[in-house]
Parts: structure tokens; sequence; C-alpha cells
């Protein structure tokens, strides 16, 4: 996505219902409902990427997270979505974007056909001493309509591309347009029981448990979503088969265009301000922010945090394989969150834009000391920011 030739891009589609834990608790019982997210975070992807080549080279194994690993080398650089029919590379949508509660039933019922929505920019104001718990050097993100947030929203590449270019709304009134996650996936619950390790019963019915299974097509449409990852430095087959999820279903794989994200237009942009979109969550040291936004230095680039639009943290976890225990819980800012910047010392993004692109685009803003950057979180897009 950023130029580098050896990458390769592959679609996943699965061929049953799927189950991706958070990090919450969960402990078996009558009334309890194990939390599942999609879709998947980074890390799951990173893990079945490597179990795919090292289940083709099974004398690999025994040098697994030692010098001579040759998986440890993989990284992920991209995450998005491909919607059929229609070969739709979608992203998650920014979350300054927002849609409107006033829509008659005429618009909605419009949309819900055409499965794309309406939505509107957030613009940047000051507070001006308004009750807020803000920091009051940061601005506020609002609009005079009467707006929601769009529930894990999508965008289309092109809309993408244009978002990150404009900054702005590109005309007055509704500009851009999303897709809803909701619309191309289906919920089933499941229940189970826990069974004994030695005699492979289940006769303890206090072992019951019910898991929120997501199959990823719509129901009656024939629509369906497919996850697709953009990875370097692993060689495994062209297509295949991996295994994905808590259950360890199998999926399919193989080979795709890899979309481009060409900025260069930001060159000639007279803007003091530019925004980071989180492609795939991001873990920072500070929670919501990272360290160096609150400093204000990243790579000897002196800016200022103005704004931020983020949503409801993901908590992540799994289970540690070498250790045989599951790994602590994380809060990570989801995808889609948006930063707002503004240069210092009258810079303009178009005069130190090279230094912006290597910095942000398409790179991993991830605090390493949190998470492995290497599993692709915390991938970042550069746009404009007025």
């Amino acid at each position: 996505m950023s130029g580098n030739k050896s990458s390769t891009t592959i679609i996943i589609e699965a061929f049953d219902t799927l189950f991706f834990r958070d990090g919450r608790p969960f402990s078996m019982g009558d009334e309890t409902w194990a939390n599942g997210i999609f879709p998947p975070s980074p890390s799951v992807v990173y893990g079945a990427l490597r179990t795919g080549y090292l289940t083709q080279h099974i004398d690999e194994l025994t040098k697994v997270d030692s010098v001579a690993d040759l998986t440890a080398a993989l990284v992920i650089m991209a995450m998005f979505y491909r919607i059929m029919p229609g070969n739709i590379s979608c992203f998650p949508a920014p979350l300054d974007l927002v849609e409107r509660t006033d829509k008659n039933d005429e618009i909605r019922l419009k949309e819900s056909n055409e499965k794309r929505y309406s939505v509107e920019l957030l613009s940047l104001t000051l507070q001006n001493g308004g009750c807020s718990s803000l920091d009051e050097r940061l601005h506020m993100l609002k609009t005079d309509n009467r707006v929601e947030p769009v529930e894990m929203g999508l965008m289309a590449k092109s809309d993408l591309i244009t978002y990150l270019k404009n900054g702005s709304q590109v005309i007055s009134g509704f500009s851009y347009k999303v897709r809803k996650l909701s619309d191309y996936i289906c919920s089933e619950s499941k229940v189970g029981i826990g069974r004994d390790d030695q005699t492979r019963t289940s006769g303890d019915t206090g072992k019951l448990y019910r898991v929120g299974m997501v199959r990823p097509s719509s129901r009656g449409s024939g629509a369906r979503i497919d996850l697709a990852v953009v990875y370097d430095k692993l060689n495994i087959p062209d297509s295949g088969i991996l295994r994905m999820g808590a259950e360890g279903k199998c999926v399919a794989y193989r080979l795709v265009e890899m979309p481009e994200f060409n900025i260069s237009e930001l060159r000639h942009s007279e803007s003091r301000r530019f925004k980071l979109y989180l492609m795939t969550p991001a873990i920072f040291d500070k929670g919501w922010v990272a360290d160096w936004m609150l400093k204000g230095v990243y790579n000897d680039i002196r800016f200022e945090l103005i704004g931020a639009a983020i949503g409801r943290p993901l908590y992540l976890g799994g289970f540690d394989m070498k250790h045989g225990r599951p790994k602590s819980m994380k809060r990570a800012v989801p995808a889609g969150s948006v930063y707002y910047f503004e240069l210092k010392d009258g810079v303009t993004v178009g005069a130190c834009f090279d230094q912006l692109s290597e910095a942000f685009h398409c790179k991993s803003i991830a605090n390493p000391a949190f998470c492995n950057s290497k599993e692709g979180y915390g991938i970042t897009l550069l746009g404009i920011g007025k």
C-alpha cells in the first residue's frame, strides 16, 4: 500500500460461522455469554498466517520464537474488507463522520435498500469555555444538526481517498456515503458445554456456555464480506486453507491485487493541519492517546494535537501458546479513530509532505512496548485536517 512491491495481499473467505473472543473475562455457567468481536484483532490474523506457514513446514516448529524462526519476520501492513458482489474494497469508516437522525422515511428506505448511508463530517470548533472534560487546548468536533455515530461503518476505498484529500465536506449537505457492517454479517448464538479433559465427557451442567457466532454474509440477499490482509516477509502458497477463531475453523485464502492509497495531491496543500486515520486498532501508552502526541513531536516533526474522534475501546486478549496461559487484557483504540494535528512554526502540510508521509502514511504508530507493531496494530493513513 505504500509502494512496497514485495508485499502480498490475500482475501480470506469463511466457510462457516466464526467466533473471535474479546479480552474480557469469561467463565462457563448457566447465564454466561461469551463476547465476540468482528473483525478479529490483527494479532489473530498474524497468528493464523504464521500457523499456516508452519503447517506446511512441520520441521520448522522447533525453531519457533528462536533466532532461526522464519515466521518472526512477518509484518502485517494493512487489513481491510471486500464486499461481494461488486468486489468493493472497504475500510473502517472514519469516526468523525456521523449520520443525521432527521432523515425522513423515504430517505431511510432508499438507503436501506442500497446499503449506502449518507453521513456528514464533523467540524473542529474551539471549546470557548464550554462544559467539557477535555483539555482546553483541544477543539471539539461538532455540527449544528442532530446526529449519531455510525456503528461499525465501512467506507469504500475511493471515498476514503477523497476524505483524506479533502479534509472537509466535498459539497454542502450530505457528501460522503458509508456502508454498515451489520448489513453484511449474521449473528448466530451457540450453546456448548465444557468437557472433562480426562474422560472427554460432559456431565456437569454447570459448564454450560453461550457464544455469539458471526457468519460473514447477509441473510437473504447473497451479499458477503471477506477480510483482506496485506503482509510481507512470509512465504506461503498463493492459495490454501488457514485456521482462524476460537474454534479453529477453516477459512480459504487466495491472492488478490493490492490497493493503492496515492495521496500525492497533499504535496500542494497549504493547510497547516493534518489528520491521522487508524486503519487498524492501536494500543497506546496513554490509553486513548500516545505520549508523543501530547508532547507534540515525532521524527523531528513538530505539531500540536488539536482534536480527536475516538470510538469505544476494544478489549483485546488472546492465549499465549508458548506459556500455556491467557494473555493480559489490553484496551485498544478502535479502527476508524481520527486524530487532528496542527503543524508548528508556520509549516504547511505541502512543505513537509515527504516527512509526514514517511513517518505516518501506511505505517504503524502503535506503541511497541505494549504490542508487536509487526502484527498490524495502529496502521495509519495521512490526510488533511481542516
